[in-house]
């Protein structure tokens, strides 16, 4: 894991945008900390999704629905550390998470499922 400013959000946002870009089926999970940090970090920071995505190819932010949608149909959607239960039941092709197993480890259900996404 590197440290701060090693460009670690820059290299998520353009994984999570490369998978969209070329996956129209595509439906990512976005999780972090907190809904506000994803949002403030993952999508709207000044290396977030939005901020490295061409104007042409930018996703769209729904804000009341926590996704962030591209114009070829792909999904991405916002999800808390703090309320692990709101994964189970959506269905997921890829999922991105922020944070360290610290953080993670707050959250009253903390399993191995944690672990299985690729980290941003």
């Amino acid at each position: 894991m590197a440290g701060r400013g090693f460009g670690k959000t820059r290299a998520g946002a353009e994984w999570v945008r490369n998978i969209a870009e070329t996956n129209c089926n595509a439906r990512i999970a976005l999780v972090s900390a907190s809904l506000s940090e994803a949002r403030a970090v993952m999508v709207e920071g000044e290396s977030g999704i939005i901020a490295c995505s061409p104007p042409d190819r930018a996703p769209v932010f729904e804000a009341s629905l926590r996704r962030l949608r591209w114009p070829n149909g792909a999904q991405a959607q916002l999800f808390s550390a703090a309320e692990p239960e709101s994964l189970r039941g959506p269905q997921h092709s890829h999922a991105c998470r922020t944070g360290s197993k610290r953080i993670l480890h707050q959250s009253s259900v903390c399993d191995d499922r944690w672990y299985n996404p690729i980290r941003c």
